[in-house]
């Protein structure tokens, strides 16, 4: 008896060593497993960064050679520049997608919510849209709840969910129809607005339907597919969407058509507290864009990338505007002209430590701190930048709907 009782001793002290160490196994393969994503996602944004900089001048430099080939009708230049922007711009969008979806999954993808119009939105991205409808010669039609009012969420994030969407319908329908209405809805009591994106074209099937949001999964993944892509654009809208506590569903039928429901929380979650401070600083911005209206506009670039510093110049001088560029380590003592600057655009992409001192310092300043402060930086310094009191981020890659869309409110 003492014999057996002591066997199983053994064997529970055996038994006891074994699962102690495939727990302390398990621990460190989920600690190497851990690093090694934090080694993938550090790669990936290194890698991007890298690959965005050429892009951005290959797109920029393209973009000002396509509107002179255009504007001297050169034929042998005009379809060549359009096939090498679309290439890189197709090569922008998939870095892009490797990214985004690195750092969700490394859970690095942070929110930057805002107050903003969502009639004033919604028409933005149906300008955004309209040539891609129309090149399958598709009708883009939106209809807005009246009385719609303003939404609380990450603006830019929402922007990329719905322009993936309605990319997606106008790139699987033909002469047909792709239609965007907005409506307010309770779900669980709460206020949300739902997107719908509706097509009438090739439609899927249930077992499409059932691998849709995998990841790099395509509705024709066959090698000889017509439609380009990744596979990833459907994955990230869907895990942005969550992030921002909402979802996206679909209903879809060959040959009829496929229906995406965004659905969207008017008001992320957040402190009582913070939603005042967000509307006080809306308001404040508000009469701060009304005060610094002028009838001509002088600004200023501070940048040592001259690139950069043609590049905005050829976007945005003209008749009414004048643009005088600094080297970043101007004392602002120079800028206190007669004239008064309009807006200061400070590019933190060659020194950041320096762009940020700069900010400082002119928000110090008591005759310069009501000027609109732009910055050219990447996604994941944007809300640094906001924090420190400047008005607006202009990401990479620059281009001419960018800068109009964000110096429209700036110039008279």
């Amino acid at each position: 008896m003492k014999i057996i009782c002591l066997n199983l001793k053994l064997k529970l002290s055996k038994a006891k060593i074994d699962a102690e160490n495939a727990r302390d196994e398990a621990e460190e393969a989920k600690k190497l497993a851990i690093q090694a994503n934090q080694i993938k996602s550090d790669f990936l944004a290194k890698m991007s960064h890298e690959l965005r900089t050429p892009l951005n001048a290959i797109i920029g430099i393209t973009e000002m050679m396509s509107e002179d080939a255009n504007e001297t009708n050169d034929e042998n230049y005009i379809e060549p520049l359009d096939r090498v922007l679309r290439s890189s711009k197709h090569l922008l969008a998939l870095i892009n997608d490797i990214l985004d979806l690195s750092k969700i999954e490394a859970g690095k993808m942070e929110l930057h919510p805002e107050v903003f119009d969502i009639g004033y939105f919604i028409n933005d991205v149906k300008r955004s849209c309209e040539a891609l409808a129309l090149k399958q010669d598709n009708t883009l039609i939106v209809e807005i709840e009246p009385n719609i009012g303003d939404l609380f969420t990450d603006v830019t994030k929402l922007r990329q969910i719905l322009l993936n969407l309605i990319s997606n319908a106008c790139k699987f329908t033909e002469n047909g129809t792709i239609r965007m209405t907005l409506n307010k809805l309770d779900i669980d009591s709460i206020a949300h607005i739902q997107f719908a994106i509706c097509d009438n074209g090739i439609g899927m099937d249930k077992n499409q339907l059932s691998k849709l949001f995998n990841d790099f999964q395509q509705v024709d993944s066959s090698a000889t597919r017509r439609y380009e892509g990744t596979g990833l654009g459907l994955s990230i809208s869907q895990k942005l969407a969550n992030l921002m506590g909402g979802d996206i569903t679909v209903k879809s039928e060959i040959d009829i058509g496929t229906n995406f429901y965004v659905t969207i929380p008017v008001a992320m979650p957040r402190t009582v507290e913070n939603t005042n401070n967000t509307l006080d600083s809306l308001e404040e911005t508000e009469s701060q864009d009304d005060s610094t209206q002028t009838d001509t506009n002088l600004l200023l670039i501070i940048d040592d990338d001259q690139h950069m510093i043609e590049l905005l110049k050829y976007h945005l001088q003209s008749d009414s505007n004048e643009l005088v560029p600094y080297a970043i380590q101007t004392d602002i003592a120079e800028f206190k002209s007669a004239k008064q600057p309009s807006v200061f655009i400070i590019n933190s992409l060659i020194n950041k430590q320096l762009a940020m001192n700069m900010i400082q310092k002119l928000s110090k300043d008591e005759t310069l701190n009501n000027v609109p402060i732009v910055v050219i930086c990447e996604e994941l310094d944007k809300q640094t930048y906001l924090n420190l009191g400047v008005r607006h981020c202009l990401l990479k890659p620059i281009n001419k709907s960018n800068i109009g869309l964000i110096f429209s409110e700036y110039l008279s």
